[in-house]
């Protein structure tokens, strides 16, 4: 299985307020369900006083794979990756916005990350996709109970649009 990383940012008024760990739901590369856990390194802005956990990690590989990737990818290649999510997630989100029986929730412009609203029912409309070897994105209603028939879709830099024609 591949190993994966993620960044986060925030501003610095607000990163006390970030979790200390993120658990998603995914699929390996051979479409097995796992879950991953993503934990962040706390060392440097907790207030000890206020901590609720004792978890400490070793980042060291995590930060080394994140150096040797964005080195590689440069800035002029982080910018391209960053503009390919943004383009991607607004042609989706606009050839999504044709199709009855969906609408956008966030119509103005996302990164690469926005919700769809389905009359046909979430669970209904990922399975169906499912069948046909694509997952789609989260079912919202799962994790908020007022948020039924609503599903979150992410696009990363990674597809083309020929993986979106069904």
């Amino acid at each position: 299985m591949d190993a994966t990383f993620g960044m986060i940012a925030t501003k610095t008024q607000y990163i006390r307020n970030l979790p200390g760990r993120i658990i998603g739901k995914t699929l390996d590369k051979d479409g097995k369900e796992l879950f991953v856990l993503t934990m962040q390194a706390r060392e440097q802005h907790i207030r000890r006083q206020r901590a609720t956990s004792n978890i400490c990690t070793n980042q060291n590989l995590l930060a080394l794979r994140a150096t040797m990737f964005l080195s590689l990818l440069g800035k002029e290649g982080l910018v391209t990756m960053a503009t390919l999510c943004f383009n991607k997630s607004e042609y989706l989100k606009e050839q999504l916005s044709q199709i009855n029986g969906l609408s956008i929730s966030n119509t103005q412009s996302t990164f690469n990350e926005f919700v769809i609203k389905t009359a046909l029912g979430s669970d209904a409309l990922l399975q169906k996709l499912s069948d046909k070897g694509f997952y789609a994105g989260v079912n919202l209603s799962a994790l908020y109970a007022n948020r039924n028939n609503e599903i979150l879709i992410s696009v990363t830099e990674k597809r083309t649009k020929k993986i979106w024609m069904l």
